[in-house]
């Protein structure tokens, strides 16, 4: 099963169109540190390929030694981002929509294609499951984070809360959630007088 791990403001928002580098901007070199120290205990890091477009993140742990798995939609992602730059070799991209000139281009570059156009859920899943190695994290964005709620992939959500609220029209973490997930508190502490890190355990059969 998998994990989340998500930064996100008090009021649960996790991308603001008018902010859109706030949390970048205001992550400090011990939240990163905190943030490698999450990532070290995963083989696996997914995202979805909006995560890839507005934060360009890098995805891997100190060592490493994790790959990153992109669920791309729409085969158009920036192929100067850091997921296909950096230690390409770690990277696999499930693909739902082909196109030829991009995916040769990620092959030459050796990024793992892995072609699913009108896959259903399942077949994503089943592709996911047979490709990970070790325990895995899920970092983004909402919609991959509701993907995998919904198909009860999820043990844990551990999510970092920044010191400020963003807007009603911000993107919300769980505003595409489509049933009650019912969670138990494991931790909870802050780091450095101004971010708060919280651990939360799904409750299996309190699903509704």
């Amino acid at each position: 099963m998998f994990d989340v791990f998500v930064g996100v403001s008090i009021n649960q928002k996790i991308f603001s169109k008018v902010y859109p580098r706030v949390f970048n901007e205001l992550s400090s070199n011990k939240l990163l540190d905190f943030r490698d120290k999450i990532r070290n205990q995963y083989g696996t890091i997914i995202v979805g390929g909006n995560t890839v477009k507005v934060d360009n993140p890098n995805l891997l742990n100190k060592s490493n030694s994790n790959i990153r798995i992109i669920i791309d939609k729409y085969g158009n992602l920036d192929l100067n981002s850091k997921v296909f730059v950096n230690k390409p070799e770690k990277t696999y991209l499930i693909l739902l929509q082909k196109n030829t000139n991009y995916i040769e281009e990620l092959k030459r570059r050796n990024i793992k294609v892995i072609l699913l156009i009108d896959a259903n859920e399942t077949k994503i899943l089943e592709t996911i499951k047979k490709i990970s190695v070790g325990k895995v994290l899920v970092e983004g964005g909402g919609k991959t984070i509701s993907f995998f709620l919904k198909n009860n992939c999820i043990d844990n959500i551990k999510m970092i809360k920044f010191p400020f609220l963003l807007s009603s029209d911000s993107i919300d973490l769980f505003d595409k959630i489509e049933k009650t997930i019912f969670l138990k508190l494991k931790e909870s502490f802050i780091i450095e007088n101004k971010f708060i890190y919280e651990e939360y355990e799904i409750k299996r059969g309190m699903i509704l």
